[in-house]
């Protein structure tokens, strides 16, 4: 995901700021917003949620409870600690069981593939689909107008760019 927005940084010489990007971990809402957005956004087809998109919706109340830990941390809570080592433990293991219906290696390999080389397919991509990753680009430079969205957006660009989906 930092790859993409890096890239997309990059390539128009402005988007989202790290700092506005990383202002998620400011609110725990706006990250669990960005995280939900971000897996709706990489569904092959988002009018009709597959196996995987089922699965990832686990994942997705896993990754709130964390982030939940995390700020009851932050603010000083000790028993959070544990609850903390509880669910990272059901959030690792509801990973990798979701690896049989989300495939998580085909990103994995997408993005070995773009890093050694693979870069022509990435222009190819851009190339074809160079309206809608605009339309992704607008959206991702308003990130805090609306988290959901943005994370939509980047999902949305891990498709095209990657060629990837859950």
């Amino acid at each position: 995901v930092v790859v993409v927005l890096a890239l997309v940084s990059v390539s128009f010489g402005k988007g989202i700021t790290f700092t506005e990007f990383f202002r998620l971990q400011a609110n725990e809402t706006n990250a669990v917003d960005f995280y939900k957005g971000l897996n709706f956004g990489l569904q092959k087809d988002e009018s009709n949620p597959d196996k995987c998109y089922q699965r990832t919706k686990i994942l997705v109340n896993d990754f709130e409870a964390v982030w939940n830990d995390v700020a009851a941390i932050a603010n000083g809570s000790q028993s959070a600690k544990q609850q903390l080592y509880t669910d990272a433990e059901k959030y690792s293991a509801d990973f990798v069981s979701s690896e049989s219906v989300c495939n998580w290696m085909g990103f994995v390999d997408a993005l070995n593939k773009v890093l050694n080389g693979g870069l022509t397919d990435l222009i190819w991509r851009y190339i074809d689909n160079s309206s809608k990753i605009g339309s992704e680009i607008d959206t991702i430079k308003s990130c805090s107008n609306n988290y959901f969205n943005c994370g939509k957006a980047v999902g949305e660009l891990v498709k095209f760019l990657l060629d990837w989906s859950i």
